[in-house]
C-alpha cells in the first residue's frame, strides 16, 4: 500500500502503470515461492492479466527472475514451498486415480 501511494504521488502513475507493478509483483512472488520464474511469468500472462505486449513480458520476466535470484541468494537453492515426495503410489492402487479425478471434478 506503501509503495502504491509513492508511485501515485510522487511519480504520477496512471492506472495502467499501477496494475503493471501489481503484476510485476505477483509475478516475483510466484516465482520466490516455486523457484520457478519462468512458470510464474506465464502464469501471469496467460491467467491474470490476458495481454502479450512484449514491454509487459520483458518487465514481468525482470522481476520474476530478480525475485528468484534474490530468494537463492538468501534462501539456498530449494524453493521456498518445498514438498517433499515421502513415497510413491503403489501401481496396484492406480485405478482408483480415476474415480478420485470424477469426485473432484464434480466437487469443484
Amino acid at each position: 500500500m506503501a509503495g502504491q501511494g509513492l508511485a501515485e504521488s510522487v511519480f504520477e502513475s496512471d492506472k495502467d502503470q499501477i496494475k503493471e507493478l501489481q503484476e510485476c509483483g505477483v509475478a516475483a512472488e510466484l516465482a520466490a515461492v516455486f523457484s520457478a520464474p519462468i512458470a510464474g511469468a506465464m502464469f501471469l500472462v496467460e491467467e491474470i492479466s490476458f495481454s502479450f505486449k512484449p514491454k509487459k513480458v520483458v518487465s514481468i520476466l525482470a522481476a520474476s527472475f530478480s525475485a528468484d535470484f534474490m530468494t537463492i541468494l538468501f534462501f539456498g537453492n530449494k524453493p521456498c514451498l518445498y514438498l517433499p515426495v515421502r513415497g510413491y503410489f503403489p501401481i496396484n492402487a492406480y485405478w482408483t486415480l480415476p474415480i478420485i479425478g470424477i469426485v473432484l471434478g464434480l466437487l469443484a
